[in-house]
Order: structure tokens, then C-alpha cells, then sequence
């Protein structure tokens, strides 16, 4: 009893300092910066200073060619993230994998 007592009051203790700092998410975060546009280099396409900045291999823009670009090219010099993938990419949960891989930084869980 004494042992569930405490862990209550701890959770408790717990909910009020996480109202107190409850702030986004990073990856809410990280999302809301790539919707701006980068911020790496203003000579590149959707040049924003308050965007994400680019890191090669990790965070980089849509290119013509680019396995992400759609049909019509409406992703080019949108950001990408090398990411987990999430559940989108699992066709059937019981034997696929998301996986790590490049993704719209709009479409990161």
C-alpha cells in the first residue's frame, strides 16, 4: 500500500512540473522549421532564416530526380529527413519493417 501511495503522489508531483514545461515536441518542432524552408544557404532554393538548417546525409532538399520529387515534381526543394520511416511504410505490421530512410520532413511522425 505504502509503495503505491508514493508512486501516486509521484505521478502527481510528475503532472504538475510537465504542465509547468509543457512545450512542442521536437519533432513538431523540426517539422514547423522545415515548413519555413532551410536556412543553410540563401543562394539555394526556399531560403528561410528562420528554417531548418541543411546537414549532408541528414536533413537535405528535394532534387529533380530524387526518389521523393512526385509525379508532377511538387516536391522539389521541399526538406527531406533521414528518418525512421514510421507506420505509413508498413504494409502489414506483422512482418514488415519501416525502416530508416528519406522522408518528407511534413510527413515525419
Amino acid at each position: 500500500f505504502t509503495l503505491g501511495a508514493a508512486v501516486h503522489d509521484v505521478a502527481v508531483a510528475v503532472w504538475g512540473v510537465k504542465s509547468w514545461y509543457d512545450y512542442i515536441r521536437p519533432i513538431s518542432a523540426i517539422r514547423g522549421m522545415a515548413e519555413i524552408g532551410q536556412s543553410h544557404d540563401p543562394n539555394l532554393p526556399n531560403y528561410d532564416p528562420a528554417g531548418i538548417p541543411l546537414i549532408d546525409n541528414q536533413i537535405e532538399l528535394v532534387l529533380a530526380g530524387d526518389p521523393l520529387e512526385a509525379a508532377n515534381g511538387d516536391n522539389i526543394n521541399k526538406i527531406k529527413i533521414r528518418a525512421w520511416k514510421g507506420p505509413d511504410y508498413i504494409a502489414d505490421p506483422t512482418v514488415d519493417e519501416a525502416g530508416v530512410g528519406w522522408i518528407l520532413a511534413e510527413n515525419w511522425w
